[in-house]
């Protein structure tokens, strides 16, 4: 059975809780024929690790996907729904 594929984000985190939906005026902005869209809800979760509200597209040093995933590369948001420390050790 082939494994199911996730960006390497929060939204593949064991530790993420899915929340539901919030608007963010960092969502992407053009669609994908080029076009300009108004920003838009994008999922939000909670995560356990940083004990924080975070959106589907963070990413954090605390990072651990579930070994049945496979993870790709995604683009990662300039500024978190809120800011928090991460651990430097």
């Amino acid at each position: 059975m082939d494994k199911i594929s996730l960006p390497d984000t929060c939204l593949s985190c064991v530790h993420y809780q899915q929340q539901g939906l919030k608007h963010d005026e960092l969502a992407k902005r053009l669609d994908w024929l080029g076009y300009p869209i108004p920003a838009k809800r994008q999922r939000f979760g909670y995560c356990q690790k940083s004990e924080a509200n975070v959106f589907w597209d963070e990413r954090c040093s605390r990072h651990s996907s579930d070994p049945l995933i496979n993870t790709h590369a995604c683009p990662v948001r300039p500024k978190p729904l809120e800011t928090r420390q991460d651990v430097l050790f």
